[in-house]
């Protein structure tokens, strides 16, 4: 027997016709917002800088609206404050910073303050003192820091503090004390912040996670 009037379609199929066909976008769907600007006229100076600085500064997807990475795996021992400041053209377009290992001072934080749409930024195995962390603070959209293997201290927490929008943050490794934690984990309720010490249960193939 036919249906006679909509009211006589069962909810669940009136739910399937409510939906758009085909490819029709839903219009439940948020538009795409771009996390940084275009940047398509520094492809050259890009591929320029990769060669000069020996490091990868790759795409983060397909959408050039997404921003870029900046890798410098293998470059670790060249690459240090100048080299940084070099990329201050490029900085705006930069969402993710990995930097550790490398030969970056408390000097060169400065140049980041250029990087206003950093979201990621590793800075383990590097020798900060967090003397100039003060400098992070120009990064409004900064989600996830690594700080392990640092020579950070108390001292430099107060600058950690008004990092309000961290939702990951690690010091393994550093001179920061188990009270200095506590004190972070207040002021940032909102931000992980991983442990200093490895606990006694812990596996060692579980080490890593730390730090990540």
């Amino acid at each position: 027997q036919l249906l006679s009037t909509v009211h006589d379609v069962p909810p669940d199929v009136a739910v399937l016709l409510a939906k758009p066909a085909g490819n029709e976008p839903d219009s439940t769907e948020s538009a795409y917002v771009p996390r940084v600007g275009d940047y398509a006229a520094l492809h050259g100076e890009i591929a320029q800088m990769e060669k000069t600085l020996g490091v990868r500064i790759i795409p983060v997807s397909r959408r050039p609206g997404d921003g870029l990475m900046l890798r410098t795996r293998g470059a670790e021992k060249r690459f240090g404050d100048a080299e940084l400041a070099k990329l201050v053209r490029l900085a705006p377009f930069i969402v993710e910073a990995e930097l550790a290992g490398t030969r970056v001072t408390d000097a060169g934080l400065s140049a980041l303050r250029s990087c206003s749409h950093l979201e990621r930024l590793h800075l383990e195995h590097t020798v900060l003192t967090g003397a100039t962390l003060g400098e992070l603070s120009a990064l409004p959209g900064l989600t996830y820091l690594n700080l392990c293997a640092t020579s950070l201290t108390d001292e430099a927490l107060p600058a950690l503090t008004k990092l309000t929008g961290l939702r990951k943050l690690y010091l393994f490794g550093s001179s920061v004390t188990q009270d200095g934690v506590d004190r972070l984990r207040t002021s940032l309720p909102h931000c992980q912040v991983g442990a200093i010490a490895v606990p006694k249960e812990y596996p060692p193939s579980a080490l890593q996670s730390l730090s990540e």
